[in-house]
């Protein structure tokens, strides 16, 4: 802006600070610097609360008969108990905000689903050759059913991957 702009605009909308002194401002801008980085570092928590989550989630797919429910009542009482037992009880406020309701799980499942399904998407366009067969059927109750197979060659590497 222009400084006659920004004189203007000072005076007139930000009366109340006209009077205070630069290092009032200089603390200002210091305790919003730091406000920023305490939030990043809240952010950063998060994101390990996430991913847990998403961890939590593929385990709960993997058991195709359990209920989603089970992560809230049968994973987290156990976990909190160990890790407030041999870690310490800051470590347990930090399992407590790991997302695992019945929806948050659902969400994780189909979200971890979408993601391979673009991955093997992705495999199948990039490369040179793949079969497709398909099967179609009709159940006892008469509805379609459509079963597809894709055969494609994926280079593999066979090193060990974590």
């Amino acid at each position: 802006m222009v400084h006659k702009k920004l004189t203007r605009h000072f005076t007139k909308k930000h009366q109340s600070l006209q009077n205070k002194q630069i290092d009032y401002f200089r603390r200002l801008l210091d305790s919003k610097k730091l406000q920023s980085k305490q939030f990043v570092r809240s952010v950063k928590i998060s994101d390990k609360a996430q991913e847990a989550s998403f961890r939590i989630a593929q385990l709960i797919a993997q058991k195709k008969k359990k209920s989603h429910l089970i992560a809230e009542s049968l994973i987290m009482p156990p976990c909190r108990i160990m890790v407030k037992t041999m870690l310490r009880v800051e470590a347990e406020k930090e399992i407590i905000k790991i997302p695992l309701s019945d929806s948050t799980i659902s969400r994780r499942i189909i979200n971890i689903s979408e993601d391979i399904e673009e991955q093997v998407i992705e495999v199948i366009k990039s490369g040179e050759l793949f079969a497709l067969q398909d099967n179609e059927s009709t159940d006892i109750s008469g509805k379609a059913q459509l079963m597809a197979f894709i055969r494609f060659i994926y280079p593999m590497n066979f090193g060990v991957q974590n």
